[in-house]
């Protein structure tokens, strides 16, 4: 009924995602430009260099706000730029990480979610989605765009939160409005 702590002496982390069988982190307490992930198959394995656990620190493009993925390929969420991160087998660099976008980036912690293959997200620009091995596309059409950022209380970033319902094809971000009420979440777009 208690969490416990992950064993290996993991940092401590403001996102989380299983990109294959990695345990990816990112947003690194006092590392915020970094992205590190567990040994190949062991939660537990942090050192750099053993079981394939490694670390990046992404020198442009902001801090690393947010992290999805899947099976297949990861995303990595920075403020004004988003990279790819796919498994590379053999390789001593263990992930191919590039660059798919610049100029554009996350709005917040936690507004990306993984629904199947496809990454959805929204960007300071609007809600939009990524697939495998694709780019950002603009999925907002123009009025849910300006709805939301109409309403928004970007005083309050910390209550956008993005969530998917495994059982349809829907999508979800709750957010505080500037007329809602102090701390609490009072819209929700789908």
């Amino acid at each position: 009924t208690e969490f416990a702590n992950l064993g290996g002496s993991p940092p401590q982390a403001a996102t989380v995602a299983v990109i294959g069988r990695f345990v990816v982190l990112a947003g690194i307490s006092g590392q915020p430009y970094r992205v590190q992930w567990s040994g190949l198959n062991s939660v537990i394995t942090w050192t750099a260099g053993t079981l394939q656990s490694d670390l990046q620190d992404l020198s442009d493009g902001g801090r690393v706000l947010d992290i999805a993925g899947g099976d297949q390929f990861g995303v990595i969420f920075q403020e004004s730029s988003i990279r790819s991160m796919v498994y590379v087998p053999g390789s001593p660099v263990i992930f191919e990480i590039l660059r798919i976008a610049t100029n554009d980036g996350i709005l917040t912690t936690g507004c990306a979610v993984s629904a199947g293959d496809t990454i959805f997200f929204i960007s300071p620009q609007g809600f939009k989605k990524i697939v495998p091995g694709g780019y950002p596309e603009p999925i907002g059409k123009e009025k849910c765009d300006r709805t939301f950022f109409a309403e928004l209380d970007t005083a309050n970033l910390q209550f956008v939160m993005a969530a998917t319902d495994p059982n349809t094809t829907r999508v979800y971000w709750s957010y505080k409005s500037a007329t809602g009420s102090a701390s609490l979440f009072d819209k929700i777009i789908v």
